[in-house]
């Protein structure tokens, strides 16, 4: 009786243990999801790109992706588990050094500008689990106080969900530039500026 008693306790501790392990961070339930109309979309992309910039600033790019345990929410089984492999294989260009974002510091987010932008199908060729809201590529620019902008590219898998716009996948993620030449000369499927009407 005293081992069972003492084998209880011992399993009472794993399961307690567990369950503090589990609400040390809560894992998203979400879905992918279309664009809503144009104001609810612009305000959606304006709070991923100052979330993203602010990142970039502390350094941490690649914290802006999504986790290896959320991707199953995403993504059909087999997508999902390709990405994880994906990851683990390649070089991420997130982890760039924490001084490459360097010339962000002591500016403000400005604007941001969206190329690829599309819906596709639940399924399909990212293997969506209910239709969703893509882009490529996104271009961040910061402002100084004397007027200068810094400005650079941060490309992979982007993704409208029920949580708001996510970086699935980053595949390249480029220093700023002053005054990038890409701010007056990429064309731009959505911009988006720090002002909230526009």
């Amino acid at each position: 009786m005293r081992a069972f008693r003492a084998g209880a306790v011992a399993l009472a501790v794993v399961v307690v243990s567990a369950a503090g392990c589990a609400e040390g961070r809560r894992v998203r339930v979400m879905r992918p999801a279309p664009w809503p109309g144009q104001a609810a979309r612009n305000a959606e992309i304006r709070r991923f790109a100052q979330r993203l910039f602010a990142a970039m600033v502390r350094g941490r790019a690649r914290d802006s992706q999504v986790a290896d345990d959320e991707l199953s929410a995403l993504f059909e089984p087999e997508h999902a588990a390709r990405l994880r492999v994906m990851r683990r294989s390649a070089t991420s260009p997130a982890r760039a050094a924490r001084d490459a974002y360097r010339p962000f510091v002591g500016t403000v987010f400005d604007s941001a500008c969206i190329q690829g932008a599309t819906v596709l199908p639940e399924g399909g060729a990212l293997g969506l689990r209910a239709p969703g809201a893509t882009f490529d590529r996104i271009l961040i620019a910061g402002r100084e106080g004397g007027g200068w902008r810094w400005a650079a590219w941060v490309e992979g898998i982007f993704l409208l969900t029920s949580e708001g716009v996510l970086l699935v996948q980053a595949s390249r993620f480029e220093s700023p530039r002053r005054d990038h030449a890409d701010l007056e000369l990429a064309p731009c499927d959505i911009r988006v500026s720090s002002r909230a009407g526009e």
